[in-house]
């Protein structure tokens, strides 16, 4: 679906468009060494994260993917899910989650910052 303002009569208008030069396709990359779900995710194709997720309970592991495969990264000061995640691989942030909503950290590959984190 495309949306742009037409200026001309000063309306937001709405169509169904699809650009071929857009279009990309699905392809197997590696497994995650953890297997879970609700984790975060931030980074590119070939620089990723995945953060936190819950397998039988709130897990605290990051795992970074360099495009082929994962490799443990630093885990996460306090264990959650369903957090976002945004940033790069190297200075990479989550928020929020559950049980812990108000907590926020700053994945660096040098140093773990926590900011706020209440229980």
């Amino acid at each position: 679906m495309c949306v742009w303002f037409d200026t001309t009569n000063k309306m937001p208008m709405v169509s169904y468009c699809i650009n071929t030069s857009l279009v990309g396709a699905w392809s197997a990359g590696g497994a995650l060494i953890t297997a879970r779900r609700l984790l975060a995710a931030a980074g590119t194709q070939n620089a990723g994260l995945a953060m936190g997720g819950f397998l039988n309970g709130s897990v605290a592991c990051t795992e970074e993917y360099n495009g082929i495969s994962w490799s443990a990264g630093g885990a996460l000061a306090t264990a959650r899910y369903g957090l976002a995640g945004a940033g790069t691989q190297n200075e990479g942030l989550v928020a929020g989650g559950y049980p812990t909503l108000s907590c926020t950290e700053e994945y660096s590959k040098t140093n773990l910052i926590i900011y706020d984190c209440v229980l």
